[in-house]
């Protein structure tokens, strides 16, 4: 399940995230906002596995949180407050924003591994990540940008590169 943030405003109503996750950054507040995501969704996670409900949920984090080096610890202390296991919790980055102080960020996303947490690039194929750079990160799963995969119905290379081919030796 993926945990989207939306605003519903009682006099503007639907505002996208593209209008306010923005702000929000620009005024250091994403922090405080992705952990109480966190929170809410682990929460909810929470109620579902208890109805017997077998999921795992997906929250998104801003590569502007990826500038706390405790960033692992403050994400561990939010799901363990709950009965959700550490491993039920997949955080997903962007791919398009992966170029940004990629030591730094590789060092934060390996330590968010190593606690457990499942973690998932989002979008790949629109930014900066190669094949090259993800053989250096930690992720558990890739998700390939939608008009790549889209495109794979018309375009017979695209769908080339995404079919599993048999070869024979």
């Amino acid at each position: 399940v993926e945990c989207l943030a939306r605003w519903h405003h009682s006099r503007y109503g639907y505002i996208s995230p593209d209008n306010f996750i923005s702000i929000i950054e620009q005024n250091d507040l994403i922090n405080d906002f992705t952990r109480n995501i966190l929170k809410k969704s682990v929460r909810q996670l929470d109620l579902w596995l208890q109805q017997g409900l077998d999921l795992k949920i997906s929250v998104n984090v801003s590569m502007a949180n990826l500038d706390r080096f405790n960033l692992p610890e403050i994400y561990q202390e939010a799901v363990q407050n709950s009965n959700v296991p550490i491993e039920r919790v997949i955080l997903e980055i962007t791919e398009g924003k992966l170029g940004k102080d990629f030591a730094q960020s590789l060092d934060i996303l390996t330590r968010i591994r190593l606690k457990g947490f499942g973690l998932s690039i989002d979008d790949f194929g629109t930014g900066y990540a190669s094949m090259e750079t993800l053989k250096y990160m930690p992720f558990t799963e890739l998700k390939i940008d939608r008009i790549f995969a889209h495109n794979a119905t018309q375009d017979p290379a695209t769908r080339v590169i995404l079919e599993k081919k048999k070869k024979s030796i």
